[in-house]
């Protein structure tokens, strides 16, 4: 099975995503960081198999939230 994923940091605000699933179809994402503590996207799922067919797409609403835990000292692998 193969997934290629991409994302993109538009201005430190603004996250735009697409990922490919091999055998299942595709999803488009959008997260915009509200602080630095809070987070809101959407996220939509379309197959392009025969899930399509009896399944349709999905939509996902999602909402993160930061606490205030101590972090590590690494760098994320996420940023380079």
């Amino acid at each position: 099975m193969l997934d290629a994923n991409m994302s993109v940091l538009i201005d430190n605000k603004l996250w735009l995503g697409a990922t490919y699933r091999h055998g299942y179809g595709g999803v488009a994402i959008i997260e915009y960081l509200l602080s630095k503590s809070i987070r809101v996207g959407y996220s939509f799922d379309y197959p392009f198999n025969s899930l399509r067919l009896s399944q349709g797409s999905s939509h996902e609403l999602f909402l993160g939230l930061e606490f205030g835990l101590p972090s590590s000292k690494s760098v994320s692998p996420r940023y380079f």
